[in-house]
């Protein structure tokens, strides 16, 4: 009885019959886990295109949903809240800003709209001091220091989302 129960204890699948081999299984995950996969291209209009890759995976010390809304900024700096994240006992472990301007069109923008799209970039940093710029369809992803992030429009309103990852 327990030699047929410890291969699903292991991640194993138990076999039908003696001629069939065990087959293994995902193992179980016993901690939250955080997964990037980032590529980025460079196509140059002759030769080869570049890529870089950046990969990886890290445990997580929260068990917590992810921090995700939809905000809108405006040219004066505001404070970027993370919802039940506190810097003490819930961190945030990764953040990510995404700028909406332009990727919920129905319809083909006219020049006039491509153009006031273009000066929709949302500005990120602390205490006021620019650290990162996100133009429209475009994101940015950090880790916070510890200080208090802020964002706004540089060029009136803009919509962006952002998601709070637990540590």
């Amino acid at each position: 009885m327990v030699e047929e129960f410890v291969p699903m204890i292991a991640g194993l699948v138990p076999p039908v019959n003696s001629t069939e081999e065990v087959i293994a299984s995902p193992r179980p995950m016993f901690r939250d886990r955080l997964t990037v996969i980032d590529k980025v291209y460079h196509q140059p209009k002759t030769g080869e295109a570049f890529c870089c890759e950046s990969t990886f995976e890290r445990w997580l010390d929260h068990e917590e949903s992810v921090y995700s809304r939809k905000m809108k900024a405006g040219e004066a700096w505001q404070l970027l809240k993370f919802g039940w994240f506190t810097d003490e006992e819930k961190p945030v472990g990764m953040l990510l800003i995404r700028n909406d301007e332009g990727s919920h069109r129905q319809t083909l923008p006219t020049d006039e709209e491509k153009a006031e799209t273009a000066k929709k970039v949302l500005e990120g940093g602390v205490q006021g001091i620019s650290l990162f710029v996100i133009p429209p369809g475009e994101s940015f992803r950090g880790v916070p220091s510890g200080q208090d992030v802020y964002v706004r429009c540089l060029g009136g309103d803009c919509s962006y989302t952002v998601f709070a990852f637990p540590k």
